[in-house]
Parts: C-alpha cells; sequence; structure tokens
C-alpha cells in the first residue's frame, strides 16, 4: 500500500465553560404573605439553546405540599432554542391561624454543560388569619386549678395552685404558679412589625397589703422573657384604692395610669405592645382608642412573642391584693379587644333601724339595695359579726349568708329580733357587712350595726303598769289587752307605712282579729295606745 501522508497534530481544544442559567423571584422579600396567592421564580438562558434542559425541584422546610402550598412539579423545562421559563408557586390561604412556615426551594441540574446561578432559596410564608381577636377566654371553666384546662400552662412555680372561681381567674395568696396561654400564630416577630393588644375586666376584691408589683404579660419563648408588664400599686395605707401601670421591657420603672381605682369595682384594662420598639400603651376604661392613655418607655425590640401570662407573687396577699380577671381577649387591634367596661349590679347596705330593744322585742333592721341591672335573679352574700352572738342574743328571718333578690326587686329588708332573756347585759352589737361575688359589685361597703339594748337591768325595778301582749296563731292575732284602754293595731309591709286594721278598748276577755297568711309575703302587725 502507499505510504499515507503523516496526518498533523491537532491543537488540544480549550475546555468550554457551562451554560449559566439565571434565575429570579417576583417575590420581593422572602417573608411571604399567605394572602399573596403566587410566588413565581423565572429561570433564563443565553447560550446553549439547542438542546432540551430539565431542571428538578425540591422542597423542604414546614411548608405541607397540599395544605400550605399546591403540590410542585418534579422539574420545570427549556425547549431547544427557549430562553425562558418559569415555576409559579401557588399558597394557599386557609383560615387557620399559624405561625410563619419555612419553605427551602432548591433546584438541581444533571447536565454538566449547565449551570444554575443560584441552587437554594429559603423562604417563609406569614399567615394573613392572624388578624382581629386571637384569643378569647372568659374563664368558663369547672372551680378548681386552672392548670388542667388545655389552653393553659405553667411555666413558673408549682402548679395547680392559680385557681378559677365563680368563672373567673383569681390571682392572689400564697401560690407561685405562673401560668400563660399560647397565642395562635406565634411567633409574632419585630421584622414582622407586630403589634399586639390584649384586654381583660380586672376586680380588686382583696385590698393590697404591699407596696404593688406586676401581674400579668406578654411572654417570650424562654422561661424569663417577660414583656409588657401590667403593675398595681396602692394610693393609701389600706390598699384599698390603687393604680395600675405599664413597663413595655425589662428596664425602667413602669408608668402609671393617673386614675384612681377603688375596691370592688370592675374595669376594663386594656394595652397596645408593639413588639419593635417595645412600647407599651395602657387604657383603663377606653371609650375608644383615641381615649387617655400611659404610655411606657421604649426599649429594645424583643426576640418574638409566644403568649400572654398571669404571674401570682409567692407570698399571703403577695402585694397584688386578691384580683379577680375575667374575659381576656388578644387581638390584632383595639377593637378586637375593647369590650366595655364591665356594668354590673351595684349592691349597697344600711342599717334602717337602729337600736333594738330586748323589751317587747323591738326589731332592727338593715336595708341591702341594688342598682342597675334589676332584670334577673340576684345572689349575694354578707357576713355577721360583733359582740352579740346570734340564737343566743337575737334572731334573723333570712339568712344573710344567701340574700336572694328576685327579677325586679330593688331592695330586701334584712329583720334582726333580740331575743328577750333574763341576763343583765351591756348594749350589744350586730354588724353586717356585704361580701363580695362573682355577678356584682359593691356601692358602699362600711360595716352597718344595729346595736341591742337589753332590759334586764330596768326590770330589778319593775314598772307596776300593767302590759298588754299579743300573739299570732295560724291565721288570727290574740291579744291581752289593759282593760279600760283604748289601742290600734296596725299592719304593715315595710315597717315604714303602717295600716290601721282595728280599734279596740281593752277588756278582761282576749282581743282576737282574723288574719289571712299569704305565701312568700311578709307582714308585721303592731299593737299601740290611741293616745
Amino acid at each position: 500500500t502507499e505510504p499515507t501522508e503523516p496526518t498533523e497534530p491537532t491543537e488540544p481544544t480549550e475546555p468550554t465553560e457551562p451554560h449559566l442559567i439565571s434565575i429570579s423571584s417576583v417575590a420581593a422579600s422572602p417573608l411571604i404573605d399567605e394572602g399573596l396567592g403566587t410566588i413565581e421564580f423565572r429561570f433564563s438562558r443565553t447560550s446553549g439553546l439547542e438542546e432540551p434542559l430539565s431542571i428538578s425541584v425540591s422542597a423542604a422546610g414546614d411548608i405541607i405540599q397540599g395544605e400550605d402550598i399546591e403540590p410542585l412539579p418534579a422539574s420545570i423545562e427549556f425547549g431547544p432554542m427557549e430562553t425562558a421559563t418559569s415555576l409559579t408557586i401557588q399558597v394557599i390561604d386557609d383560615d387557620q391561624i399559624e405561625q410563619a412556615e419555612k419553605l427551602n426551594l432548591v433546584f438541581t441540574i444533571l447536565n454538566s454543560r449547565y449551570e444554575l446561578e443560584f441552587q437554594e432559596f429559603n423562604l417563609k410564608i406569614k399567615d394573613n388569619d392572624r388578624q382581629g381577636k386571637l384569643i378569647n377566654e372568659g374563664f368558663n371553666l369547672p372551680d378548681g386549678p386552672i392548670s388542667t384546662s388545655a389552653e393553659w400552662n405553667t411555666h413558673s412555680g408549682a402548679p395547680g395552685k392559680t385557681q378559677v372561681l365563680d368563672g373567673a381567674l383569681i390571682l392572689g395568696g400564697p401560690a407561685t404558679e405562673d401560668i400563660n396561654t399560647t397565642i395562635p400564630g406565634f411567633p409574632f416577630l419585630p421584622e414582622q412589625n407586630s403589634i399586639l393588644y390584649s384586654g381583660f375586666d380586672l376586680t380588686l376584691i382583696q385590698p393590697l397589703a404591699g407596696a404593688g408589683t406586676y401581674f400579668a404579660h406578654f411572654k417570650g419563648a424562654s422561661k424569663t422573657s417577660f414583656h409588657s408588664r401590667i403593675y398595681i400599686a396602692p394610693l393609701q395605707e389600706d390598699g384599698q384604692s390603687y393604680q395600675l401601670g405599664v413597663l413595655g421591657g425589662l428596664l425602667n420603672d413602669p408608668s402609671f395610669h393617673t386614675d384612681q381605682l377603688e375596691l370592688f369595682t370592675p374595669h376594663r384594662v386594656i394595652m397596645r405592645f408593639d413588639i419593635n420598639t417595645g412600647r407599651s400603651d395602657l387604657w383603663i376604661n377606653p371609650k375608644d382608642e383615641s381615649s387617655i392613655a400611659v404610655q411606657s418607655i421604649s426599649q429594645s425590640a424583643t426576640p418574638g412573642i409566644e403568649s400572654f401570662a398571669f404571674r401570682q407573687t409567692g407570698t399571703n396577699n403577695g402585694g397584688i391584693g386578691r384580683l379577680q380577671i375575667d374575659n381576656l381577649s388578644i387581638g390584632t387591634d383595639f377593637e378586637s379587644v375593647h369590650g366595655t367596661k364591665p356594668v354590673l349590679p351595684s349592691i349597697s347596705i344600711q342599717t334602717e333601724m337602729s337600736p333594738a330593744f330586748e323589751e317587747k322585742t323591738k326589731a332592727g333592721s338593715w336595708t341591702i339595695t341594688r342598682s342597675g341591672d334589676l332584670s334577673k335573679e340576684l345572689h349575694v352574700e354578707a357576713g355577721l359579726s360583733g359582740s352579740a352572738i346570734q340564737t343566743a342574743d337575737f334572731h334573723i328571718l333570712f339568712s344573710p349568708e344567701e340574700i336572694v333578690f328576685e327579677p325586679g326587686e330593688k331592695s330586701i329588708k334584712l329583720l334582726l329580733f333580740p331575743i328577750d332573756d333574763d341576763l343583765v347585759e351591756e348594749t350589744e352589737t350586730a354588724t353586717l357587712t356585704l361580701i363580695y361575688r362573682q355577678g356584682y359589685s359593691i356601692e358602699s361597703n362600711s360595716p352597718a350595726i344595729i346595736n341591742i339594748r337589753d332590759n334586764d337591768e330596768a326590770q330589778l325595778n319593775p314598772d307596776p303598769v300593767e302590759q298588754p301582749s299579743i300573739s299570732i296563731n295560724h291565721d288570727r292575732i290574740e291579744a291581752t289587752l289593759v282593760p279600760g284602754m283604748k289601742y290600734k293595731l296596725q299592719e304593715s309591709d315595710d315597717l315604714n307605712q303602717w295600716e290601721t286594721v282595728s280599734e279596740v278598748i281593752g277588756e278582761t276577755t282576749p282581743f282576737h282579729h282574723p288574719i289571712e297568711m299569704s305565701q312568700k309575703k311578709m307582714v308585721f302587725f303592731r299593737l299601740i295606745t290611741s293616745e
């Protein structure tokens, strides 16, 4: 064969750079609002157009495909000569209150001739249902520890010590338990420009015994992450009047509201907390958000809020007195927590007739009055004290431990009847004091005192003048009268207005007067001389 011509050696080719695929996102921020609807990613190439290209898509994080976003495609495709394509992620706008959820997107190309500008995107999808009222707690729970409720957690102290009583939360006493309830959609972060509001009804039912301290606050993730704390402090030595203050962060002294608040009077307390600035505002019984509020000093931004908490003080009466909390609301705006100032029936007590006398068992009386809403039955409790002893020195027709106002009833009279014994005694006292319970406020709780005067010392020198006697026997009144003396028999429903029902002259035989007994009606009789 003819020898072949030697070939010229070829120059080694330079390795080519991979074709770059650029990626851009329409989203302006990695924090995506659930209400945005869609998130779009755009892919583009300017070289290597002659062949098709597949980019695989995978996702990780808190996001659940099919619940939080529509299912993603396994890949996105470039056709031959195609310069651009896109990936659209459909965000599902549900009605669930959720915390911000992570979406980690990873893009991969198996063809070594191509390279991605970015391979991973980290996003957060923020819930848009965290609007308006987030918590509405009426404490409609059985009496006992609130920690038995699934909604409340103990974060400090001995569990089971903070109690619910008569549909309200009770703070104060020797308990050390601090409790919190998680706010749906937590955490609320400074970068979200989060603002939270709280509102609850507050009644001081036992005077403050110390200098006061805080009892409520927003709480972060850690055990001691306390923010926007509400303080109580006495205005008088007896602790019966007080004021409320607020502290935004952990530093400086609280700022106090100018309103003077009183024992047994319910108030609506509202607080606004700006998580970004650490500043708090406090309102008491506001008409609206423009009402006068006290403002705390701004603090640095908080790491995030997760719950709302109430605090016990760990000492008996602990400087916060005894507080009743009801109708707690947490929300993202003023209106969601505003409610109205609690308007409860107001109860007052006064001594109507005093002194009472053992002689002729002349009664004393108290009048208990309610104002406000009279449309419902109302149970009121009172306590007896004083030097006189019930059943030994006097009787009361109704039990003061259970005073019941019927619908429409405005006042109730409690009668005290002295017991005419043979003991020589000094003047004794019976004192009636209203006791606070859920469902009413106390207008005035000055002790109402009836003095009981003895008649036995005077009997050491008995009056020779004969005295009549009177008794009630089933359906008639019987009276033994002084012969020749003129008498009037009178009756009354209230011991104030008396009506004469019979006039008689005393004889040697007993006088009888028929009466009709009516259920649930009390009638009082008296016998007086016409002169």
